[in-house]
């Protein structure tokens, strides 16, 4: 019995690698190690450029210091702030006047402290005195102090306030015009107003003076306060 054996295909020949393959594989390795280890130790540092500064003579130095600004004017003297020196501030320290109060205006006392008055149906006490007075009439300050308030009330009209220090503050009403503003300094029995009609809903209506005293915001009988008129 005769076997058939068939032809054994021919190997096929295996290439080796030339040198320029070779090389260049070996190039692009060599890029791809450097590239790694650049990465890797991060960039160089790159040394700093120190400039030596110039020299400044004695002479240039000396005409620095006396060429220098002068400092603000509210900066404090070192020897000021060593000896406890301290300027003062613009805004005078009130205490209570040992002189005593004065009526701010001459006339009839229309409306005294805590009178019951009527608006409406409503019945109130009234704070403070109402003074008749001429139209158009200047008032004075009953004691010195400052202005620390002008404003339009919607009940007694145009009104001054003014601070006497020690707690007293005196109200003045129903004006026309106001002779200071709001920080001024007022002396005793000075014309600070002329007296006007504005007052809506106060005890009197027409040209009268609304005046009040007040301690620590309690409000006071000027009467009892006042040397009898």
């Amino acid at each position: 019995m005769k076997k058939y054996f068939s032809a054994l295909a021919p190997l096929r020949r295996v290439r080796r690698p030339g040198k320029k393959t070779i090389f260049l594989a070996a190039y692009l390795l060599t890029i791809v190690v450097v590239i790694t280890v650049v990465a890797l130790r991060g960039p160089s540092a790159q040394p700093l450029d120190v400039t030596p500064a110039p020299e400044i003579t004695e002479a240039e130095l000396s005409e620095s210091v006396v060429n220098r600004p002068d400092p603000p004017f509210n900066a404090l003297d070192e020897e000021e702030v060593r000896e406890g020196i301290i300027p003062e501030e613009d805004t005078p320290v009130l205490t209570a006047p040992s002189e005593p109060l004065r009526w701010p205006a001459e006339g009839e006392l229309l409306t005294g402290h805590h009178d019951i008055y009527r608006i409406g149906n409503q019945l109130r006490f009234h704070v403070g005195v109402d003074i008749a007075v001429e139209p158009d009439a200047t008032i004075v300050a009953a004691w010195p102090g400052i202005v620390r308030d002008v404003r339009e009330d919607m009940r007694f009209g145009l009104m001054m306030e003014i601070d006497h220090g020690g707690g007293y503050t005196t109200e003045y009403a129903n004006l026309a015009d106001a002779f200071f503003a709001v920080g001024d300094e007022v002396q005793a029995g000075e014309q600070i107003a002329r007296v006007g009609n504005s007052a809506l809903l106060d005890a009197q209506l027409g040209y009268f003076l609304h005046f009040a005293l007040f301690k620590d915001g309690e409000a006071l009988d000027p009467v009892q306060e006042i040397s009898p008129r």
